[in-house]
């Protein structure tokens, strides 16, 4: 199982066609970026599932960030750089992303680099200038969740697992025979515990096993389905249905 560098491409299904790079239906849109930034920016651009739309992330922690929100099936929607924190008059800084669950909880992100951070006199991580984000937080009104760098490291493998996925997921929309496939799958994961990608290609033999395995990751993506463990993607890698998810 392969993915690479594909994710970061635009799928062919939207590929020719007018892209759109925001969601005019929600509060906030992303900051576009300047052509300086595009040019020297450690930039990630690519097609969201989640969001149906092209995704501009700046530097490789945010795109970390992002891609748990991607595969997190309690987000309904996520925004980069959806607005700046006024530090001072001659000071402001992007936050990272807002985000919107399924339950109408609205909450804005910011990542903080290990440089950026200092260890309390409780032995807790904050960042060093906590108290000047949180004040211009809360002159702007924004309630801003710190994200640290050490905490998306200790979910690397997972987030590792989650950048594979992407490009299967971002495939399954133009497979043709999706339903039938997914209800397959989902059928077979609901009379046994746990199965491989390689046994659902076996069991789905009369598909192609590219299209099962791309339509396993769109249950992923959509929490229909999970993988037993989020590390070493696999052939082998063991599938299961996602608890408490009802029948399709």
């Amino acid at each position: 199982m392969t993915a690479g560098a594909s994710a970061t491409q635009w799928p062919p299904e939207v590929a020719g066609s007018p892209l759109r790079s925001f969601d005019p239906n929600l509060p906030y849109q992303p900051r576009l970026l300047t052509p300086n930034e595009r040019s020297k920016a450690d930039l990630y651009v690519f097609y969201s599932p989640r969001n149906l739309r092209v995704t501009s992330i700046t530097e490789a922690l945010n795109f970390a960030l992002g891609l748990q929100f991607e595969f997190d099936p309690q987000i309904a929607a996520y925004v980069e750089r959806p607005c700046r924190l006024i530090l001072s008059a001659r000071r402001h800084i992007d936050l990272s992303f807002w985000t919107r669950r399924h339950s109408g909880e609205e909450r804005f992100h910011l990542t903080v680099p290990s440089s950026a951070t200092v260890v309390t006199l409780g032995g807790d991580m904050a960042a060093r200038e906590r108290d000047l984000l949180h004040q211009a937080a809360e002159r702007q009104g924004l309630k801003v969740n710190h994200v640290f760098e050490h905490e998306l490291v200790r979910e690397g493998e997972k987030i590792s697992t989650y950048f594979r996925l992407l490009a299967y997921v971002q495939s399954a929309r133009r497979i043709a025979g999706l339903a039938t496939i997914r209800d397959e799958i989902y059928a077979y994961l609901s009379n046994i515990e746990r199965a491989t990608f390689r046994q659902l290609h076996h069991i789905l033999h009369r598909h192609d096993p590219r299209h099962v395995t791309a339509i396993a990751a769109a249950m992923i993506h959509k929490g229909e389905i999970r993988l037993s463990e989020t590390s070493h993607l696999s052939p082998d890698s063991f599938l299961e249905l996602e608890v408490g998810h009802g029948t399709p």
